[in-house]
């Protein structure tokens, strides 16, 4: 079941960082929720990117909502924006390993790519792989 907002256990799991609990939810009958949208469209695949729980993206990925991982959010933002805003290099790097690679790329409603996140923040590691990936910039 989801709350008012639209979250559900498999949004809670993902930004916490319990991929356990995201196979749970997934064997026990619930697996659309992996890929479902809160309220703001964001899926737990943006919630985990931008906890950098690269773990759960991979579980994510491994149990059917692989299309989750370059979904974007209402404002435009994807799980590659969450991650270079906060600073998780290496959720940006499964993101290109998981197949998400163009979302690396894509710019938000505000014309704003990844790399300007993680710019604005100072993240010079998100950049470097940024760039080492092909994204633009």
């Amino acid at each position: 079941a989801a709350a008012a907002d639209g979250r559900t256990p498999a949004h809670a799991a993902a930004t916490n960082g319990h991929p356990d609990c995201l196979r749970a939810l997934h064997a026990l009958g619930a697996a659309a929720s992996l890929s479902v949208a809160d309220a703001d469209g964001a899926t737990p695949a943006l919630y985990a990117a931008g906890g950098g729980h690269v773990d759960c993206l991979r579980v994510l990925h491994a149990l059917g909502a692989a299309a989750s991982l370059s979904a974007a959010a209402a404002d435009g933002r994807t799980p590659a924006h969450a991650a270079a805003t906060n600073g998780h290099p290496d959720c940006l790097r499964a993101l290109h390993a998981l197949g998400a690679a163009a979302s690396l790329s894509v710019a938000d409603a505000d014309g704003a790519t990844p790399a300007l996140y993680a710019a604005g923040g100072g993240h010079v590691d998100c950049l470097r792989v940024l760039h080492a990936l092909g994204a633009a910039a």
